[in-house]
C-alpha cells in the first residue's frame, strides 16, 4: 500500500524538469465537491433496528446516509493538445448516520465512513472558445474503505467497533475548465463514482467471538457491503507547467 501512494504521489507532482520543450505539459491540481451515496446495506441495517425500537415501544429518529464531500489532488501529462494521462489522489468523506432514541437515556447509534480513491485514467478536452474547453474523463483504481460504529447506551460507551473493506472504485466524468490565466486553470466536474466494496471486521472481538477478516453480515448469509457510488460534482483548480 505504501509502494502505491509513493508512486501515486510521485505521478501526481511530476517536476517541471520532465516536461517537453515548448511547451506545458504537466499540470497539478487540487478538486473539492459534493457526493451523492446510497449504501442500501447499512441503510437497511439501520432501518431494521429502527422497526425492532418502534415494536419495542420506543420513538426513535434515524438519519441515514446519503452524501457528502470528497477532495483530492489530481496531476496530468498531456500526451497530445486534447489528451491528458495522469493519477488522482481522494478522499470521500460521508456526512454520518444516527439512530436516535428520543426519550429516556437510552442512547445513540454513530455511524462513520470514509473511502480514499487512488485512481489511474485521463481526460479528453477540446477547446471551444479561447479560454473554454470541455470533455470529459475516465479514472480507475483502488479504494479502501472504512466503517466505524459508535454506541452510547444507557449512559455507557462501549467500544468503538470497526469495519474496512477495499476494491475497485471508477469515476467517469464530463468536465469543462476555463483558463484564468496561462499557468491556471478553473474547472468543473459532473459525473458518477462507482465504488462498492463488501466489508469486513477490523478488529477481533472476544465477547463476539468475530475475528478480523470475517464478513459483515445482518441478515442470513449475505455479506455486507459499504456503497460510496453516486453522483458527484466538484470544482477544480490547475497549475500548468
Amino acid at each position: 500500500m505504501k509502494k502505491l501512494l509513493t508512486v501515486a504521489f510521485a505521478l501526481a507532482i511530476a517536476v517541471p524538469a520532465m516536461s517537453a520543450e515548448g511547451g506545458k505539459k504537466f499540470s497539478i491540481g487540487v478538486y473539492g465537491g459534493y457526493t451523492m451515496v446510497n449504501p442500501t446495506d447499512i441503510n437497511q441495517m439501520l432501518s431494521d433496528y429502527k422497526d425492532i425500537l418502534t415494536a419495542l415501544g420506543k420513538d426513535s429518529t434515524l438519519t441515514k446516509f446519503s452524501g457528502g464531500m470528497s477532495a483530492g489532488i489530481e496531476g496530468d501529462y498531456a500526451v497530445t493538445d486534447n489528451l491528458g494521462l495522469g493519477v488522482r489522489i481522494g478522499v470521500v468523506l460521508i456526512t454520518d448516520a444516527t439512530l436516535k432514541v428520543n426519550h429516556g437515556n437510552d442512547g445513540v447509534i454513530t455511524l462513520s465512513t470514509r473511502g480514499i480513491p487512488i485512481e489511474f485514467g485521463g481526460r479528453y478536452m477540446a477547446p471551444v472558445s479561447d479560454n473554454l474547453s470541455l470533455g470529459g474523463g475516465v479514472f480507475v483504481g483502488y479504494a479502501p474503505v472504512t466503517l466505524q460504529s459508535k454506541a452510547e447506551l444507557n449512559g455507557s460507551n462501549p467500544p468503538i467497533v470497526k469495519f474496512d473493506g477495499s476494491g475497485l472504485s471508477l469515476e467517469v466524468m464530463a468536465s469543462g475548465a476555463y483558463k484564468l490565466a496561462p499557468e491556471w486553470s478553473l474547472g468543473l466536474d459532473v459525473g458518477y463514482r462507482l465504488l462498492s466494496n463488501p466489508l469486513t471486521y477490523a478488529e477481533d472481538d472476544a465477547t463476539t467471538g468475530v475475528k478480523k477478516g470475517d464478513p459483515v453480515k445482518h441478515n442470513n448469509d449475505y455479506k455486507d457491503k459499504m456503497d460510496l457510488s453516486g453522483l458527484i460534482a466538484a470544482l477544480k483548480i490547475s497549475y500548468l507547467f
